[in-house]
């Protein structure tokens, strides 16, 4: 251990009376049982900071830049940080000072106390950031899964789909694990994530409690429609027809849902609105485009659905609604086989 940084080991200034000489910052050179310049540094040519206190007193931000004044017994007795010279310069641009201890060079970082409760916060907002990204990264995975991107038993790399995904690997994580508990990814100690198949039935199940639930709230919106709702309803179903005929597949899913989600706020049932969103993580709205046969049935299901809520009578505009969305679904299913994306027999 370098003799000059033993504990209790300290430095005499070179000056006589035991002050170092602020015209010149000459450093220690020497070191001494007592007295003296109490925890110098010896630094090329330059004097460090001034002086370090003991570590449990020790403020990075308040680091004298030039020497301070000091007292017969060679004990700093100003203690206010300076801006001169190239270590207030560090201290104004960043707060990091250049140290060369031995010939190894390594900065100081100096935080500034204006940052430091920002600095406090810094891992909770990283973690609010993570937990937000992990639910937009499980939705894109599970795309994924549904439109038969990635097949049934194919293993799922963290790294590879965090790259793919421009992400890092921990929300990637995150999302895998969450998709094993619904049932869509496997993992294994060892092995890691993979694909769980998915079958016909698997699919058919999904619209199944979707065709229930929007049934459900397509019959409560009847006693809560307003004239103002049938005529938004009127406008927005005319944009969709003209969608239609124009094959303009962008408007057509946009008019579509904004029609069911008008019908849904106006049932004011929350619970069950939010029991459907569920069901919805696993409706791949970004394959309806290519589903051949699902515009059509939005513009001519649509129609008569419109016309049982106008009737207000529960039963029919649930009987239509969820004729409506099991419509949706057994096309998307046969989509899905011709694509080899289904398979036989019950999922794991």
């Amino acid at each position: 251990m370098d003799e000059r940084l033993r504990p209790g080991v300290h430095f005499r200034p070179r000056a006589a009376t035991g002050v170092p000489d602020p015209g010149t910052g000459n450093t220690p050179t020497r070191p001494t049982e007592s007295g003296g310049c109490r925890f110098g540094i010896e630094r090329t040519g330059s004097y460090l900071g001034g002086f370090v206190r003991p570590a449990q007193h020790l403020r990075a931000s308040s680091w004298p830049a030039t020497p301070p004044s000091v007292d017969s017994e060679g004990n700093p007795t100003d203690r206010r940080p300076h801006t001169r010279g190239d270590h207030g310069k560090a201290r104004r641009d960043g707060g990091r000072s250049p140290v060369s201890i031995e010939g190894v060079k390594s900065p100081v970082v100096v935080v500034p106390v204006a940052d430091r409760a920002s600095a406090k916060h810094a891992p909770r907002r990283a973690s609010n950031q993570r937990e937000r990204l992990s639910p937009q990264v499980a939705k894109r995975v599970r795309d994924m899964i549904m439109t038969g991107v990635v097949g049934g038993n194919k293993r799922l790399r963290t790294e590879h789909l965090a790259e793919q995904l421009g992400v890092s690997a921990t929300p990637v994580r995150e999302a895998l694990m969450s998709l094993t508990g619904e049932g869509m990814v496997d993992f294994e100690p060892g092995r890691g994530f993979s694909v769980v198949p998915l079958t016909r039935q698997d699919v058919l199940d999904v619209y199944d409690m979707q065709a229930y639930l929007s049934g459900e709230l397509a019959a409560r919106a009847t006693g809560h429609l307003t004239e103002d709702d049938f005529a938004t309803l009127a406008e927005l179903q005319a944009t969709l027809v003209a969608a239609v005929d124009a094959d303009d597949s962008a408007v057509i899913e946009q008019m579509d849902f904004q029609i069911h989600q008008l019908i849904n706020r106006a049932a004011a049932a929350p619970k069950l609105a939010w029991m459907l969103s569920l069901t919805l993580r696993y409706v791949p709205f970004t394959a309806h485009a290519d589903v051949p046969g699902w515009a059509l049935a939005a513009r001519d299901d649509h129609v008569s659905l419109l016309r049982a809520l106008r009737s207000r009578n529960p039963a029919t505009a649930r009987d239509f609604m969820q004729a409506h969305i099991r419509h949706a679904g057994d096309l998307l299913v046969e989509f899905l086989a011709d694509q080899g994306v289904l398979h036989e027999g019950a999922s794991l």
